[in-house]
């Protein structure tokens, strides 16, 4: 990003308290979710497996450290997700996730001897076999003692990776993130799990939020712009604003739509065929609806809301199925009168100063 676009967006003088103060009620995102951490490797070369295949009982992976396949049981390894893979709204095809990490829960570990715990051991020969071999092999692990080397979850980590999450990956100025509704994954450093508890926005629209210009924007700006002298990425995501609700329930379908025909463009890409100019529509759609979510008043001021517009759309109708629909959402988005891509090209005279460079601010 260069200095003049920084310069340009950190002029925005807005921030989550605006949120917090407007007469719409949002809530930090920490009060409702657990949010953790990816886990940083502490020997990545020993713990993590490249490539890996999971299997029900028993998985399959390549050791670095032994240079030899493995087989250790399914319940201590998953699938690991990096920073650099690719996950905005679908995550990656499980089948191609080649790594897997060994990950151990604190109540496994005795933290007096820094050992694993004999019972679990005892539950588990092939990873005792494993660990007695790496050890042999690994003067790291016999100068330290095991248990100082290994990838331990802590309580909240564990409940929040066992649970269906949404996974967040911070990448510079850009957020992606998708549902991760099985739970198969854990994630590496720069990556964080959130589990949303209790009764809110769909799973979808809060898909919709992380992946939107102005989620990534307003982080950013306050991440930076922060007086603490330590705030953090993680921080920044702990005290974003969500919707409390939406009485706007367009709204709310239009998103999850939106987010339905964006995953399976996602999925038409891994086969080869080509959905750039449709995925970037796709998303413009999406960066105006969001901000109407958070900013109703504002939109109507600038005659820039979308809510009319989309309830005679194809978009909302009944029925709707992205791999059915997704061309037609396309042909009406392009047609010649169509109100919603007229207002989000109005962007530019009407909010030049605001909602405009959360709009540019991400390259897509």
């Amino acid at each position: 990003m260069s200095s003049n676009h920084v310069a340009k967006f950190m002029s925005i003088d807005f921030t989550y308290k605006d949120l917090q103060s407007s007469r719409y009620t949002f809530i930090p995102l920490s009060h409702i979710s657990d949010i953790v951490s990816g886990i940083f490797t502490r020997l990545s070369k020993t713990f993590v497996l490249n490539p890996y295949k999971c299997e029900p009982i028993f998985s399959i992976g390549y050791s670095r450290c032994l240079r030899e396949d493995v087989k250790l049981e399914s319940d201590v390894v998953m699938p690991f997700l990096t920073n650099s893979m690719e996950i905005a709204f679908s995550g990656p095809d499980f089948e191609t996730v080649k790594k897997g990490i060994i990950l151990f829960k604190e109540k496994d570990i005795d933290k007096d001897t820094q050992t694993i715990n004999a019972p679990f051991l005892n539950t588990h020969p092939c990873l005792t076999n494993y660990i007695e071999l790496i050890t042999c092999n690994n003067t790291r692990c016999c100068g330290e003692g095991i248990g100082s080397v290994l990838n331990i979850l802590n309580y909240k980590q564990s409940k929040v990776f066992t649970q269906s999450k949404h996974i967040l990956a911070i990448k510079g100025k850009e957020c992606h993130s998708f549902y991760d509704e099985s739970a198969r994954y854990a994630i590496a450093k720069e990556m964080y799990g959130i589990h949303v508890k209790g009764n809110t926005l769909p799973p979808k629209v809060i898909t919709a939020i992380f992946n939107s210009a102005f989620f990534c924007c307003l982080r950013f700006h306050n991440e930076m712009s922060s007086n603490k002298i330590r705030y953090s990425k993680f921080e920044s995501i702990r005290d974003f604003p969500v919707p409390a609700y939406s009485p706007n329930q367009v709204l709310i379908v239009a998103l999850e739509r939106i987010v339905d025909c964006l995953i399976w463009g996602k999925k038409q890409i891994a086969k080869n065929m080509p959905t750039n100019r449709l995925e970037r529509y796709l998303y413009q759609m999406l960066d105006m609806i969001v901000f109407e979510l958070y900013l109703p008043d504002y939109l109507q001021e600038k005659s820039l809301s979308l809510s009319k517009d989309l309830y005679e759309s194809t978009l909302v109708s009944e029925g709707f199925s992205a791999s059915e629909d997704v061309f037609e959402v396309y042909h009406w988005f392009m047609s010649a009168n169509n109100k919603v891509r007229q207002k989000i090209m109005l962007l530019d005279s009407r909010s030049s100063d605001f909602l405009y460079p959360m709009f540019k601010f991400l390259t897509r």
